[in-house]
């Protein structure tokens, strides 16, 4: 069944030179497929397959349409992407003071 609810661009990882869409029902991706394949296999031997001529494009990048969770691929995705926000947040659970 299709969601009745348009992707939303997700700007903290929307890249304006990103060479990749990653879309799912409710979130749009544009990021490094470099990068992403470096530290995913599964995307590695994914974006080693050749692509159809008549592939779908977004702002000529590749889309790639997964039946993940939006918000699941998203915390993936800040993982390998915005990883200044990972480490505060490691920092802050590693150093909370005991009370």
């Amino acid at each position: 069944m299709q969601s009745a609810v348009e992707p939303r661009r997700v700007d903290r990882l929307w890249f304006p030179d990103g060479n990749l869409v990653l879309a799912t029902d409710t979130a749009l991706f544009r990021v490094y497929g470099g990068l992403l394949a470096q530290e995913s296999p599964i995307f590695r031997d994914m974006l080693e397959l050749a692509q159809p001529t008549n592939a779908e494009k977004m702002d000529d990048c590749p889309v790639v349409r997964l039946p993940d969770d939006g918000e699941d691929l998203e915390h993936f995705l800040k993982a390998i992407f915005d990883y200044k926000s990972n480490n505060e947040i490691l920092f802050r659970q590693r150093w909370k003071p005991n009370v």
